[in-house]
């Protein structure tokens, strides 16, 4: 039997938090739910006008040939977890939100509310994760002129390490990318800042969801990730709001362009 990893452990407390005590999925589908769960997912976003947004993620499956496990009907699936949190059909609200503003950087985020002019970004199983740290060496520019960096290393195929410490980010007791997407944050950054000009400052929103903490304590890999999770990254968010940028040449705070609050914790249902 394969040893499980972190993620598979988390998956796991996520889908006995989900289930119980129903047990509305079959054994087989693993972390998936079922055809009919799939169905009145469909159902349920065609009524909230929604169904648009969703189409890539309800449509792909990692079993093509079986119609299996859809990806949007992971137990985990960060895109049917952004829009139980948010479905209210009053709100303006785009799921599946790509900013488009003609640079390299488009950056795909969960949810965009209009009224609000808030970005969401919601995570899952990816908290227990370690993530590449590799960009392209077409970011060069953006790094130079948005973040003033000019000292990253680069790999064998000549793209960029990225790294916390050149980007003004120290005292942090861990590896850089250790249960947090750093690229994916500098992207996000990225594309925030080169939109069009508005009147009212943009807020990410992280939205972590978690299993219920009985399931995370009863496996000591989860509590030992836990209690790490949880000490880092009240941490890294404080540096974070804090790091340097540069707009128009002028520095600045990350937080004086983007609002970048705690992440909300949520339980996964």
């Amino acid at each position: 039997m394969a040893k499980m990893t972190l993620s598979n452990r988390y998956d796991l407390a996520i889908k006995k938090s989900i289930n119980a005590p129903t047990k509305n999925y079959e054994s087989k589908e693993g972390v998936y739910f079922n055809s009919e769960y799939r169905n009145r997912l469909i159902s349920d976003l065609k009524v909230n006008g929604v169904y648009d947004d969703f189409k890539h993620e309800i449509e792909r499956f990692y079993d093509q040939k079986n119609h299996r496990k859809c990806k949007m009907c992971s137990c985990a699936s960060s895109s049917k977890l952004c829009y139980i949190y948010l479905k209210t059909p009053q709100n303006s609200t785009i799921f599946e939100k790509i900013i488009d503003n003609g640079n390299i950087c488009k950056p795909h985020l969960d949810a965009f509310e209009k009224q609000t002019n808030t970005y969401y970004e919601c995570k899952c199983h990816e908290i227990t994760n370690t993530h590449s740290l590799i960009l392209p060496v077409a970011y060069e520019s953006l790094l130079k002129d948005i973040f003033n960096v000019t000292n990253l290393s680069k790999n064998e195929d000549g793209d960029f390490i990225l790294n916390y410490e050149s980007f003004g980010i120290t005292g942090l007791n861990r590896p850089c990318g250790k249960y947090f997407d750093f690229k994916q944050f500098i992207c996000h950054i990225i594309g925030l800042i080169t939109l069009p000009k508005s009147e009212q400052k943009p807020t990410l929103q992280y939205v972590f969801f978690e299993p219920d903490e009985k399931y995370i304590f009863e496996s000591k890999y989860l509590e030992t990730w836990y209690k790490e999770f949880i000490e880092i990254e009240v941490d890294l968010f404080i540096k974070l709001s804090e790091m340097p940028i540069y707009i128009d040449g002028k520095k600045m705070e990350l937080q004086d362009a983007i609002n970048l609050p705690m992440p909300k914790i949520v339980l996964a249902s």
